[in-house]
């Protein structure tokens, strides 16, 4: 009985270090990579938008296909290597466990715990393109980079006065849009609203999320907080948005754009490209209304 409770803390201990390692990469961007949203958000199914050029979606790929190194590196190699070399060496080539056996595999476990806990510690910090503005902290606060004042006006009013971004603006030709509809301005309130929700669902500030979202959105991202309470790091390096739809109908504003962003939800990784479609709301009956982000739904393709 003894012989077999030792030869199954081997697996125990490699499927743990696996479970340990593969749990850093659980890490999400807002909204989780998921479809959620208001009744309006599902009612038609979206797919890529043809780009009018192809070589910055060519460089994007070829990023996206790069292989992420693994969340430890090389340490995780060497400390892998030597726990498996360790227990098995001693397993096959000596008496399992014997003498000092079970002492050698404490000190190995403490040495890996405390090498993954220095690791998070000398995590970078999360580096977020755009920041906010009016005075407006993100967690962990620091200089914040400077802001065009062109682009401040552009993006005050309905986006509630969100700083700068990068990333150029893309709209759909032909589109029926109502009466005084500004599209270069829409798309700049839109990519800085994107990066806002981000840096905030990083720190998990449910308070400002709430400014930019409707009570159906605000549920879900609120719920997946109950899952994931730990603040995560993601690092937006370039954003796009275009145009797909607008329209009136109950009394506001409905706006859909396509994101197409290169983030890193590991920020020891490599990037990926991100495309996703956001709906956005302005109630009509409101006199200088916000636009709110009515619902986040997934490309087919």
């Amino acid at each position: 009985m003894r012989t077999a409770i030792k030869f199954m803390i081997v697996p125990l201990l490699l499927v743990a270090l696996i479970a340990m390692d593969a749990g850093f990469a659980d890490a999400k961007r807002f909204g989780g990579g998921r479809s959620f949203g208001g009744s309006r958000s599902f009612s038609k199914s979206y797919s890529k938008p043809v780009s009018p050029t192809k070589q910055g979606t060519a460089g994007s790929t070829a990023t996206q296909g790069t292989q992420r190194p693994s969340r430890f590196g090389g340490m995780g190699g060497m400390f892998g290597g030597l726990l498996a070399g360790t227990l098995l060496g001693s397993m096959f080539f000596g008496h399992p466990f014997a003498g000092g056996g079970m002492m050698d595999i404490l000190l190995i476990g403490g040495l890996i715990f405390l090498a993954m806990k220095l690791f998070r510690r000398r995590r970078p910090a999360p580096q977020v393109a755009g920041g906010r503005s009016g005075g407006m902290s993100y967690g962990g606060g620091g200089p914040q980079p400077h802001e065009d004042s062109s682009m401040q006006r552009q993006a005050h009013g309905a986006w509630g006065g969100l700083g700068s971004t990068q990333g150029a603006a893309e709209s759909a030709p032909e589109l029926d849009l109502p009466a005084g509809f500004d599209t270069d301005e829409f798309l700049e309130g839109a990519k800085l609203a994107f990066n806002r929700l981000q840096a905030s669902w990083d720190s998990r500030d449910m308070d400002d999320i709430s400014q930019f979202t409707t009570g159906a959105v605000l549920n879900e991202i609120k719920s997946q907080a109950a899952q994931d309470p730990g603040p995560s790091r993601t690092e937006i390096l370039m954003v796009n948005a275009r145009l797909l739809e607008v329209k009136q109908e109950g009394g506001a504003t409905l706006a859909t754009v396509y994101f197409d962003a290169l983030m890193r939800e590991d920020t020891s990784g490599g990037s990926e490209q991100v495309r996703e479609v956001w709906h956005f709301k302005q109630d009509d009956t409101v006199q200088g209304g916000m636009w709110l982000v009515d619902g986040l739904q997934q490309l087919e393709n």
